[in-house]
């Protein structure tokens, strides 16, 4: 007798060892599975037995998708009406279906257009175009509809790759509302100088002005701003090389962290947080008390030199790279940025090399007296 109630027995497994149930229960399968690959198998046994596909095809919405962003937006409100939305990649049209209804197309000043390589059903009174979004001629045709408050090309069109500088993020559409609303405008150009009235632009604009907020960027700072000191000495970071981007040579017992430019802060943190504790396992195990990167003087004296972060053109970088260790052209003696490079680094590379000296407390001790003595 079949169980009916969803618990008890397991249903019968798809294709991916998963168990598949209907409302009533029991698995279903579809129909000619035969001579489809195993992923197709998967896939079609999952849509036939997804209660979220049942739901939206009862509706009339064109995917699952569609009752994903109805949940996002019931939780952040992120659809308003009025709203102008391209929606990129919009086959097969759930999302364009959802933001019709909630930004109120057709009562309002809100604008819908999407796009996608296949050909996409239209929605009523959303633009649906079939394109590349970097064809300059969908471009032009998505200009036209959505219609251009500001100059897009001057104002908001970067002269630099994603990641090369902080993104930008504007979550609550407040400042594009503003400029929609004439309540706030943008300009793009090089200040001249400070007048009674405002700023004096370089391509001969003046601002008027009543507040001048100096929004000039951020300035870093090393290791946060602390002070440290070594035998009573002061360190200057610059003066050292940088130890696979988190040691610093001549320095013992000191690893800092600082995550990828270009990748998730985390994924470097976590890593170079395993490299120490297995570091300070190893040291505990063989009775060592300090472990110091050492550069050859040989080596220090001959190696091209590169900023610690010499690929990152953001202003705020640049001004303070010459406070930070330097890096040189081959390892150990680089701060990587490469991810899978660096988890072979930190994960399965031997802990020890010739570079990094791991020291007993006698050792430390006895150099320290005849620096003293010295």
């Amino acid at each position: 007798m079949a169980d009916r109630s969803g618990y008890g027995k397991a249903g019968k497994k798809g294709p991916s060892g998963r168990s598949y149930r209907s409302a009533t229960g029991l698995t279903r399968q579809p129909k000619k599975m035969r001579g489809r690959k195993v992923s197709s198998q998967r896939w079609l046994t999952r849509q036939l037995n997804d209660p979220y596909v049942a739901e939206a095809k009862s509706r009339g919405l064109r995917s699952r998708a569609a009752l994903k962003l109805e949940q996002m937006d019931d939780r952040f409100q992120l659809l308003k009406p009025g709203m102008a939305i391209v929606d990129l990649g919009c086959a097969p049209g759930g999302w364009l279906q959802v933001s019709s209804i909630r930004t109120r197309l057709g009562a309002g000043r809100a604008r819908l257009v999407g796009i996608d390589l296949l050909e996409t059903e239209g929605v009523v009174g959303a633009d649906v175009f079939t394109g590349d979004i970097t064809d300059p001629e969908i471009l032009k045709k998505v200009r036209a509809e959505i219609g251009e408050l500001v100059d897009v090309e001057r104002h908001f069109t970067p002269r630099y790759n994603p990641w090369d500088q902080r993104l930008c993020l504007v979550p609550d559409d407040d400042l594009f509302r503003a400029i929609q609303s004439g309540k706030a405008s943008v300009v793009t150009d090089h200040i001249e100088k400070i007048t009674e009235s405002g700023v004096q632009l370089v391509s001969g604009a003046h601002l008027d002005a009543d507040i001048i907020v100096c929004a000039t960027g951020l300035e870093l700072v090393v290791l946060g701003g602390a002070e440290f000191t070594l035998d009573g000495e002061a360190i200057d970071f610059a003066n050292e090389w940088t130890y696979k981007g988190m040691m610093c040579s001549n320095i013992p017992n000191m690893v800092h962290t600082f995550g990828y430019i270009n990748a998730s802060w985390t994924l470097r943190a976590d890593l170079i947080a395993t490299w120490a504790c297995r570091l300070l396992n190893h040291m505990r195990t063989t009775g060592m008390t300090t472990a110091t990167p050492r550069i050859a003087d040989e080596l220090a004296d001959s190696m091209s030199q590169r900023f610690w972060i010499d690929d990152f053109s953001a202003g705020y970088m640049k001004r303070v790279m010459h406070r930070f260790p330097k890096q040189g052209d081959q390892m150990p003696w680089m701060n990587p940025q490469n991810y899978r490079k660096d988890r072979k680094m930190f994960r399965d590379d031997p802990l020890q090399d010739d570079e990094l000296v791991l020291e007993p407390a006698g050792v430390v001790a006895e150099a320290a007296v005849l620096q003293e003595a010295s």
